[in-house]
Formats: structure tokens, C-alpha cells, sequence
């Protein structure tokens, strides 16, 4: 876990008393908790070697007596324990929104085909489309909603798994890529239309000296032009469109107007 939400006015309410070494091992051993997502050891003496404060293990065990709950799986918190379930809790809700939306995609691809008949041919029966189907209309036509899940940390997940960033670890990646999200989210971005700009970026970067599809990506985020590009390609979509409808017909002003 590389972020959480800090309730700065919350924090210091409840640690105004500490001593200035205690708070730092304080918000070390919050760190440690939650980077790798369980409790922390049994010995304060490893856990101030965590923390990298070796020489500090008073403080580390003031600050456990204190804050943390000694039990068999180690020193738990519980605001720490709840801040987790809630990430885990939107980390599935993203998964699950994404795979919902791969699967609406994959129907509307496999609906949007049209079988070609032969001519003079019989044809098939066309089965009913499911009442699901999206952008089909009927009695029930829009899709099921996924649970909604925050959307800036789904933008985060979604740059992460494409690798911006890479080059950065640990919380300073995590931190970046929230920022990049947060200013991305602003603008109208979405998972979707990341989705969208990943294989163009993959397709423009050839072009580029680095070759690099993330970096063309960061720079659409960062500069806010990612609609610009979407534009671009839908107009060359409609080009391609009309130019294959009028090499099927043989009008070379078919699809021309009202394309």
C-alpha cells in the first residue's frame, strides 16, 4: 500500500504530547505498516531497526505501549487496520469495474459484427440480444453498474500497471502517480480512455527517438492534450470509415458527407 489518506488535524490532536524522537518513530513505524500491509514485529528492538532508529529503542517501545495492541500476529493498530480494508476494499471494486468493463466491450465487439450472407443464400435465425446489451435499446438495456470506486486511485492503479513511473520505487512512485492522477482525473480522464490512449501512444512512439509509449503517455497527462489526441484519431477513424465505404461501393463520394 503506497498511499493513504492523512488527516494531518486528527494526527496531531492525538500526538501533541510525544516527544520530538517519539513522533518520528511514530510516523516511521505508520510508514512501515502500511507500505507492507500487516502488523509490525513482536521485538521493539527490530522494529526500531526497521525504522532506522536502532538507538532509539525507548522511544519505539513508548511509542508501541501507546499506539499498538500486542497480539499474535504482532503489534496491530487499529486505525491502521482500517485505513487497509478500505484500500483492499477499492483495489477489488477497480478490478472488478475494470473486468465489468473488458467484459461490456467484449459484447459490444462481438454484438456490433454483422454476420456477411451470401448472396441468395438462407439465413440464420439472429438470436435475441441479451437485455443487457449495450447501446442495443429494449426493455432493460443498460448495462449493470459495477460499485463505483474512487476514481482517482482506480486512474492511479491503471498508470501503474502500464509502468509510468518505472523508473521511481517505493512511495515516491506511488506519490507521483497519484499527483499525475489526481491533475488527470480533473481534466475528464478516465480508465476507459486511458485504455483508449495506451495503443496509440504504443503506435506513435515508434516514431520517437526513445521509443518509449510511457513517456509519450506522461506528457499527454501532464500537458492535458490526451483529448487532443483522442480528437485526432476518431477524425482518422471516420476517414478510414469513409474511404472503405467508398471502395466498396465504388462512389468515391460515398460516406463523404455525413460521414
Amino acid at each position: 500500500m503506497h498511499y493513504v489518506n492523512w488527516n494531518i488535524a486528527d494526527y496531531a490532536s492525538h500526538t501533541a504530547h510525544l516527544s520530538p524522537l517519539e513522533d518520528v518513530a511514530y510516523r516511521r513505524m505508520l510508514d512501515c505498516y502500511y507500505l507492507h500491509e500487516r502488523p509490525l514485529g513482536r521485538n521493539a528492538t527490530v522494529i526500531a531497526r526497521e525504522i532506522r532508529m536502532p538507538e532509539h529503542v525507548a522511544e519505539v517501545r513508548s511509542v508501541l505501549s501507546q499506539f499498538f495492541e500486542r497480539n499474535a500476529s504482532g503489534y496491530t493498530n487499529k486505525r491502521a487496520e482500517e485505513e487497509i480494508a478500505r484500500y483492499r476494499t477499492k483495489v477489488q471494486q477497480a478490478s472488478d469495474a475494470g473486468r465489468a468493463s473488458a467484459e461490456r466491450r467484449f459484447n459490444r465487439r462481438s454484438t456490433d459484427v454483422e454476420p456477411t450472407n451470401p448472396k441468395n443464400q438462407p439465413q440464420e435465425p439472429v438470436p435475441p440480444l441479451p437485455l443487457h446489451s449495450e447501446g442495443r435499446g429494449g426493455v432493460d438495456s443498460d448495462p449493470p453498474k459495477p460499485e463505483p470506486g474512487d476514481p482517482v486511485v482506480e486512474l492511479q492503479l491503471a498508470l501503474s500497471k502500464l509502468g509510468l513511473r518505472s523508473n521511481l520505487r517505493g512511495l515516491d512512485r506511488s506519490r507521483q502517480l497519484m499527483a499525475l492522477a489526481e491533475k488527470a482525473a480533473a481534466t475528464g480522464l478516465t480508465v476507459a480512455r486511458v485504455a483508449a490512449l495506451w495503443p496509440l501512444a504504443e503506435d506513435q512512439a515508434k516514431a520517437r527517438e526513445d521509443g518509449d509509449p510511457r513517456a509519450l503517455l506522461s506528457h499527454w497527462l501532464e500537458e492535458g492534450i490526451w483529448r487532443e489526441v483522442l480528437d485526432i484519431e476518431g477524425r482518422k477513424a471516420k476517414e478510414r470509415d469513409a474511404a472503405g465505404r467508398a471502395r466498396t461501393s465504388g462512389d468515391p463520394m460515398e460516406g463523404v458527407y455525413g460521414a
